[in-house]
């Protein structure tokens, strides 16, 4: 667990010039603080989190591209108190901007917090008033999101967007999935030849129209080639 910091320490300042966008401050004491991924409380009650934690936020994204570049950043680093990452703070206040240079950068999508959830839950299921940044900014998430993530999950991220039931969110995943078809069809390969048998094809996960079309004709030649 990180060590947390108060007010009047050399961390709490660098936490604190982080939370406010100081590009200027955080450059002075990046290499002065003994730990980059400290956390600090800003105030009275507030659970204590770290520098990239608070920049994510805030979606001070030059403070973020400084703390990036350093070597010693975890960028999926946890928050003690609840186990949310910089990238779910981010999706969780609407920060678009911040989840695309985080996941430019490579933090893991598919990190859980305390009580198991990830980024793609928060996208799904925080509340409107909290992804506030920009009209639509639920959209933009999802995109960045589904556009980064691992390739091995991606079968199931889209089987949670369309458990969600919001059409809207649904149709965006399948459309960036069809993106991805080429690789997706590969992954998904093995897998249909599971279920090769035609009665048994529902119960592939969902995926678009297009790659469910294509594992159907792979299968059936498959099956008459046996």
């Amino acid at each position: 667990m990180p060590r947390q910091y108060y007010q009047g320490s050399l961390e709490h300042r660098f936490v604190l010039a982080a939370s406010t966008g100081n590009t200027l401050e955080v450059a002075q004491l990046i290499d002065k603080v003994a730990d980059v991924n400290a956390e600090a409380a800003l105030w009275e009650g507030c659970a204590p989190a770290s520098a990239l934690y608070w920049a994510s936020r805030c979606s001070h994204t030059n403070v973020m591209k400084l703390l990036l570049t350093h070597e010693d950043i975890d960028k999926n680093a946890r928050r003690s108190s609840d186990g949310w990452t910089p990238l779910m703070t981010a999706c969780i206040t609407g920060r678009v901007a911040a989840v695309t240079l985080l996941l430019t950068q490579g933090v893991d999508a598919t990190y859980k917090d305390k009580k198991g959830k990830d980024a793609l839950h928060y996208i799904l299921y925080a509340s409107a008033s909290s992804i506030r940044d920009i009209p639509g900014s639920r959209v933009c998430l999802l995109r960045e999101l589904i556009n980064h993530y691992p390739l091995e999950g991606i079968c199931s991220a889209l089987a949670r967007v369309r458990a969600s039931g919001d059409a809207d969110l649904t149709r965006l995943a399948y459309e960036l999935c069809k993106i991805r078809v080429p690789t997706l069809q590969a992954l998904c390969r093995n897998i249909t030849l599971q279920y090769v048998a035609r009665e048994n094809l529902h119960e592939l996960p969902p995926l678009p129209p297009v790659v469910m079309t294509s594992l159907k004709e792979e299968a059936w030649a498959m099956e008459e080639k046996g």
